[in-house]
C-alpha cells in the first residue's frame, strides 16, 4: 500500500515507541490502520479481528491505548470498552455508524469516549491517538 496516497504524517514527537491495541474485524482496516500508526512512530499490537482475540491482548499484552471497531462481528463491543476500562487503557471507538448514531450504539458509560468515523484519513487516526496518548485529555 502506498502511503503517500493516504497524506500519513510521519514519526510524530511522543507517539514514538507507543504501543497501539488495534481491534477491527475488517483485515483490511486493520492493517491500514496499523500502517498508519506504524508510520507515525508506534508499536502496533494486533490488529485483532474476534472478540475473543481482543480480550485476550488486553489480558497478556501492555498497550498505551487502544482503537476499537464499535461492532465485531455483529457483536457490539461493550465487554472490549469495559475491559479497557477496567485497565485504564484509554480507547477511542471507530464506527460507520456516524458520529451521533454510533455513539448511541455505545453502552451509556462509553459514550463520552473520543469517535473516529469511518471513512477517515490518516491524520485523524493519528490525532486521536496523540489525544489518547496526552494526559491533559485524560479524564
Amino acid at each position: 500500500m502506498n502511503l503517500d496516497t493516504l497524506e500519513v504524517p510521519r514519526i510524530r514527537h511522543g507517539l514514538e515507541g507507543s504501543r497501539i491495541l488495534i481491534i477491527e474485524e475488517e483485515p483490511i482496516i486493520g492493517l491500514t490502520e496499523a500502517e498508519i500508526l506504524v508510520s507515525a512512530g508506534c508499536q502496533v499490537v494486533g490488529p485483532a479481528a474476534t472478540v475473543a482475540e481482543a480480550a485476550r491482548l488486553i489480558a497478556t499484552t501492555t498497550v498505551d491505548a487502544a482503537i476499537v471497531d464499535a461492532t465485531i462481528k455483529s457483536k457490539r463491543t461493550g465487554e472490549i470498552l469495559a475491559a479497557l476500562a477496567t485497565q485504564n487503557i484509554p480507547f477511542a471507538v471507530v464506527t460507520a455508524f456516524g458520529p451521533v448514531y454510533g455513539r448511541t450504539r455505545l453502552p451509556r458509560r462509553f459514550r463520552d469516549a473520543p469517535i473516529l468515523d469511518k471513512p477517515f484519513k490518516a491524520r485523524h487516526l493519528v490525532a486521536v491517538v496523540e489525544a489518547l496518548l496526552n494526559p491533559r485529555f485524560a479524564k
